[in-house]
């Protein structure tokens, strides 16, 4: 069978799971170029951030895998499409490689401009060499499906050896043992504890009582600094929401640049106030999380500033709110 005929005819897998890594797929091996056999599978296009996701939250290498290179073709031509066409290549590659900042290591003549710094801030373990990596392609003849290619699934350096990671006896007692950053799931519970007004420092003092708790640092979440904590509620406190001086365009120039935390709008009409409804990805996961069959909680004001704004919230678990419901009459028929 021809190569992109054994690649078509594969079946396309859609794990139930929020997201899945390379263990919950089934993977086919199809004759590449230079007689390598590509080792491949078939997944929704929808899907390939889940996808990376779950590989970087590898419970034996923890890391994060980052886009190493992309290209981009229009999927409108002239020419009758091949059926090995690309509308879009995506290589991810882990976030401890592919240069190694390691003594003696071999950095990319593109990136040799790199200068130790003189300070430990930063990230200095990072890049230590590892040739983790997998490929994404969206085809032409199927643009809802994505080819993932994943030749090196092991995270090694050159030389064969582990690089980072509990397995790496040279990461012991660094950074190099967990993951490059905190992991999405804290960013976002973070942010909302700074959204609500919870101060830095509660936030820290609950943090480091529950890493107490449980006997010492056991993941990268666990080194959660103070620093970072400062400078994402610093962010929030210089971003403003007012993106015009005409509500009715500051709300859609709003709307239209969070495409992904709205789940329902309806503007403005000569009847109705406009609705707008608003939910994180984190706050998604929670209300699976814990809202299935469970206590739901829900408080609704009205009033509570000058643009007489009600305000609906949903609670779950007594602790996590999920979703806003904003409802506002128009800025006109405020006194």
């Amino acid at each position: 069978m021809a190569r992109w005929d054994a690649i078509l005819s594969l079946p396309v897998q859609n794990p139930p799971t929020l997201e899945f890594s390379a263990c919950d797929l089934v993977w086919s091996k199809v004759e590449g170029y230079r007689d390598n056999m590509d080792r491949l599978a078939l997944v929704p296009f929808a899907r390939v951030d889940d996808f990376v996701r779950g590989e970087s939250n590898n419970k034996d290498c923890p890391t994060r895998f980052h886009v190493e290179a992309r290209r981009r073709r229009s999927a409108k031509t002239d020419s009758k499409p091949k059926v090995d066409g690309i509308l879009e290549y995506i290589l991810y590659w882990c976030s401890f490689g592919p240069d190694d900042h390691r003594k003696g290591g071999v950095v990319r003549p593109s990136r040799s401009t790199y200068i130790p710094k003189k300070k430990s801030a930063g990230r200095p373990n990072t890049k230590r060499g590892c040739t983790c990596h997998f490929i994404v392609k969206r085809l032409i003849a199927e643009p809802s499906v994505a080819l993932v290619i994943y030749n090196q699934d092991k995270h090694l350096d050159k030389k064969g050896l582990p690089c980072h990671g509990p397995q790496d006896t040279k990461a012991i007692g660094t950074r190099a043992m967990y993951a490059p950053f905190i992991s999405e799931d804290l960013r976002l519970r973070v942010l909302s504890l700074l959204h609500v007004g919870i101060p830095v420092e509660t936030i820290m003092q609950r943090h480091n009582e529950s890493v107490e708790k449980q006997g010492g640092v056991s993941n990268r979440d666990d080194l959660l600094t103070h620093r970072y904590v400062r400078i994402q509620e610093r962010n929030i406190r210089r971003a403003s929401c007012e993106l015009d001086e005409d509500d009715d365009v500051s709300i859609g120039l709003w709307v239209e640049s969070h495409q992904n935390h709205v789940f329902f709008y309806e503007d403005f009409s000569d009847n109705d106030p406009f609705l707008l409804g608003i939910q994180t990805e984190w706050q998604l996961q929670q209300m699976i999380r814990f809202g299935s069959g469970r206590l739901l909680a829900l408080d609704s004001r009205f009033g509570t500033n000058k643009l007489k704004v009600c305000l609906t919230r949903l609670f779950v678990n007594g602790l996590i709110w999920v979703l806003f419901d904003l409802k506002r009459v128009k800025s006109k028929n405020v006194n």
